[in-house]
């Protein structure tokens, strides 16, 4: 029996009965490695105590520690992916200070928000080569959310920076050998999410969308395929 351990937030809660769907004799545990909590707990200075190959507790888990070497794969589903955060609709910039923003992967664990996107470095140190990461979706463009916080739809961020972040994104993965899962193809255009995968706001998709995703990651991995 396979023992599998589903991180993130908010996409973690809309993927977690279709995960149960797709292996249900696996040893399936979930943790709370996103969400507003976690993300305000750790913009105050939260770290995770680390024991061996224990961590925890966090925000969201404030008396529960787990053990990783006790997981055959570690599966990330979303954890603050977010390039809609990093840039502004229409804003100026140069290929070399593009470069220097994306290159180097710290935009992804230290994004402008103040949060310290601790658990992609720390998991995968003490779990190696077995973590993965489905990233979060693309935004749906059609967002006041969105036109409030990007100062514009994030439809008109340019398409080249978010390519780069994407790249820096496999190049960060690759690094730390963790298997990266960008979303499926048909469920987006230029990198936005397909209206009819929206449960409704900015960045949630429903079941549809999950639907599509982890049978992705089920029919293109053979360790997800097999019992």
């Amino acid at each position: 029996m396979k023992r599998l351990l589903w991180c993130g937030g908010s996409h973690l809660a809309h993927a977690q009965d279709h995960i149960l769907q797709r292996w249900p004799d696996a040893d399936n545990s979930f943790y709370v490695t996103a969400g507003p909590e976690n993300n305000r707990w750790s913009a105050r200075g939260g770290r995770y105590p680390v024991r061996g190959t224990c961590i925890g507790p966090n925000a969201y888990h404030p008396v529960r520690s787990i053990d990783l070497s006790h997981y055959d794969a570690i599966v990330f589903i979303g954890q603050w992916i977010q390039p809609h955060k990093v840039f502004r609709a229409h804003q100026p910039l140069s290929a070399e200070l593009l470069d220097c923003i994306v290159s180097d992967g710290g935009i992804l664990l230290q994004p402008p928000d103040g949060a310290f996107n601790e658990p992609l470095q720390l998991f995968p140190a003490l779990a190696p080569s077995r973590c993965w990461l489905l990233c979060d979706p693309y935004p749906h463009a059609d967002s006041h959310w969105e036109a409030h916080h990007c100062h514009g739809h994030y439809r008109d961020i340019p398409t080249t920076y978010i390519a780069a972040y994407i790249e820096g994104l496999k190049q960060f993965c690759a690094e730390r050998d963790i298997q990266l899962l960008l979303q499926p193809d048909s469920s987006h255009r230029n990198r936005v999410t397909l209206a009819h995968y929206s449960r409704g706001d900015r960045i949630h998709m429903n079941d549809a969308f999950w639907s599509l995703t982890l049978d992705q990651l089920r029919e293109g991995n053979a360790f997800f395929t097999t019992d």
